[in-house]
């Protein structure tokens, strides 16, 4: 009668179990399309968010392209300004280069006429040799006249003593006598008179010879002064057009590295961009892939349910099996011994805690599952949160480096190259050491001292030393924050499990208590009935064939339910293995994201270069035209004094043969006057 109650409570217990059971599914049903909504409405505005991140961004990259567009617009008109200006320099050299060939025909031209004048020394020597001998002759034909009038004047004497002796001569010699007198006496007075007036002439002449060579040899000296000035004005000159020759040169050869510069960061520029859109792709990608992750673990949580849905089912069906085993027993036992139904009992014991152990698995499961999406979120709040101090992080860095890049382009203005400032300590040395750097800061900075460019060099360098210690810091602080995130979840995962572990052995320990005090009750009192028991077995039996039946069927059942829990397990194992790919593939995500923040970082930094080589094309171009109109004023100078120059070489070359031919003309007056 007591094991007929039993089996009508158990059917009523089974009775509203599945009742249960199905209110269960119904809600579960509800809860999982509210679920489900909310996961959608959720999916929807993650995506929105998402396309408004991607529409900023492309908004971003269209201005990136505006400004690159413009920038090598900018290029191209500073190229043609170069070409216009390299044509201008050449037309400038190509007449400068005709000037020289011109100087060089003058020189030709005065070595002709030096040699033409050297001739002309030659003649007039030979004229002078003339004119020498014409004067000697002149002298003889003085003195032959003299002697001729010393003859007359004798022959007269002795005519006259012929005629005072004999009267009676002729009238005729007396008259030719006295012609010839008078004649010899106009000749004597003609005579004094033109030697008194060669002497006269011969004084002035000399003086004025004198006067005139002291004059041109003052201006002979004037002459080689100015033409020795000059020289010196023309080797300057020359010097200074080689110089502005060789600075037009490495202008060129700048612009030429410069232009090779903005290719390579035009190609890098381009490289980076396709390395940016592969990053997009890849992230888009792993977008898809994280959203299929999410729905996969979507999917466990309803799978999770099932399985708690199955494990309740399997706790009822435990029960019910025990119970079973109990009635089975009990009726059983009623037949045999007291220790028969203790070894019975015994084993009933064993297949509970297998049974226990088994549904701790399946707990110790859904508590992992639990652990994994409670650590899912976790590691979401965590990476919004690192995110914003990466970005904080960032932004300072940002402007440390262009604080840095400032520093650098003052420094690049004082004349040091770029590849000298990983060495800021001894910067200031090169700059001292170097006297073609330390005249181009002195030609551009002017007032600027040296204690100005230590100060710039030492603070570059404090801005280099704290940027590697802000970037050391930072990484130290990534890795320490990681290891803090790694520990802390070991920690509480350790944590979670002893105490349930504790708990489950508190339980068990308790359980085992109260079925030992069931036992021996039980024992008691199937020692007492065990007589009753006999009588009633009979009667039994028939519940008994019932009671297999059900059993039979709940076994059934059972097994249904374990391929069920089987297959569950199968589907808990893939999406463990799912879950192990989502951790992948967020690692590979975060390191893309890294990857993308230094590709980011490095095409700022290619930025700022290609714009401060801009800037410093801009300024050597404005140098050009500068160092071009220079070279031009210079030209036109060199040509004028050149003219110049020319023109008082043919003047003295005037003066020297009008100095050479005064002293041939003084050296003859003299030995004229001393004959």
């Amino acid at each position: 009668s007591e094991a007929k109650e039993e089996l009508e409570c158990n059917k009523s217990l089974i009775s509203k179990l599945k009742s249960e059971i199905n209110e269960l599914k119904t809600e579960a049903r509800v809860g999982k399309a509210y679920r489900d909504e909310a996961d959608s409405l959720r999916e929807k505005a993650e995506r929105a968010e998402r396309l408004e991140a991607e529409v900023a961004r492309y908004r971003d990259r269209l201005s990136d392209l505006d400004y690159y567009k413009s920038r090598t617009e900018e290029l191209r008109q500073d190229n043609r300004v170069l070409e216009e200006t390299r044509e201008m320099l050449e037309e400038q050299l190509a007449r400068a280069r005709a000037r020289v060939e011109y100087t060089v025909q003058l020189e030709a031209d005065i070595l002709s006429l030096k040699q033409t004048i050297n001739e002309l020394s030659l003649e007039r020597e030979a004229n002078q040799e003339k004119l020498q001998e014409l004067f000697e002759e002149n002298a003889q034909l003085a003195l032959l006249s003299k002697s001729a009038l010393h003859q007359d004047s004798s022959l007269l004497d002795e005519q006259l003593a012929e005629s005072a002796v004999g009267e009676g001569d002729n009238s005729l010699c007396e008259q030719l006598s006295s012609n010839a007198q008078a004649r010899a006496l106009r000749l004597e007075l003609e005579n004094r008179r033109l030697a008194s007036t060669v002497e006269s002439l011969q004084d002035a002449a000399l003086h004025q010879t004198n006067e005139r060579i002291l004059q041109l040899e003052k201006e002979k000296k004037k002459l080689s002064l100015q033409v020795e000035e000059y020289e010196d004005a023309k080797k300057k000159l020359m010097l200074h057009i080689s110089e502005m020759e060789t600075t037009v040169k490495n202008a060129q050869r700048d612009t030429k590295k410069m232009q090779d510069i903005r290719d390579s960061l035009e190609s890098q520029l381009q490289l980076r961009v396709e390395e940016i859109e592969m990053i997009q792709r890849e992230k888009s990608r792993l977008e898809k892939r994280a959203i299929e992750a999410e729905e996969l673990l979507e999917r466990n949580k309803t799978k999770e349910v099932q399985l708690e849905e199955v494990a309740e089912l399997k706790n009822k069906a435990s029960t019910l099996e025990k119970e079973v085993n109990r009635l089975r027993l009990a009726v059983e036992s009623k037949a045999v011994d007291v220790d028969k139904l203790q070894c019975e009992l015994d084993t009933l014991t064993k297949e509970k805690s297998q049974i226990l152990k088994q549904f701790e698995e399946v707990n110790a499961q859904n508590a992992r599952l639990g652990d994994v999406e409670k650590e899912w979120k976790e590691l979401l709040s965590r990476y919004e949160v690192d995110k914003a101090t990466l970005a904080t992080l960032h932004k300072e860095l940002v402007q440390e480096k262009m604080v840095t890049q400032r520093l650098m382009n003052t420094l690049e203005k004082l004349g040091l190259a770029v590849e000298q400032l990983s060495d800021p300590e001894n910067a200031f040395d090169r700059i001292v050491s170097c006297p073609e750097i330390v005249r181009a800061v002195q030609e551009r900075l002017g007032p600027i001292q040296d204690d100005d460019v230590k100060d710039l060099a030492g603070e570059n360098a404090r801005l280099e030393v704290e940027l590697a210690t802000l970037q050391s810091q930072v990484t130290s602080l990534t890795s320490q924050h990681t290891a803090q995130k790694l520990a802390n979840s070991q920690l509480v995962a350790e944590k979670d499990e002893l105490s349930k572990n504790h708990e489950n052995l508190r339980e068990q320990h308790q359980q085992l208590l109260v079925d030992q005090l069931t036992l021996q009750r039980i024992h008691e009192q199937l020692s007492g009935q065990y007589e009753t028991i006999c009588k009633e077995r009979e009667s039994l039996r028939g519940d008994l064939k019932k009671v297999k039946t059900e059993a039979r069927t709940n076994k059934e059942s059972i097994e249904k339910l374990e391929a069920t829990i089987e297959t569950k397990q199968a589907q808990i194992e893939k999406i463990t293995a799912d879950s192990v790919c989502l951790t992948n593939l967020r690692r590979e995500h975060s390191k893309l994201k890294e990857d993308f923040r230094n590709l980011f970082t490095a095409s700022e930094k290619l930025k700022l270069e290609f714009r401060n080589s801009q800037e410093e094309n801009k300024t050597l171009k404005n140098e050009v035209r500068k160092l071009s109109l220079a070279l031009t004023e210079l030209q036109g100078k060199m040509s004028t004094l050149t003219d110049n120059k020319t023109h008082l070489e043919v003047h003295l070359s005037k003066l020297n043969n009008e100095v050479e031919i005064l002293k041939q003309v003084k050296m003859n007056l003299e030995e004229d006057r001393k004959s």
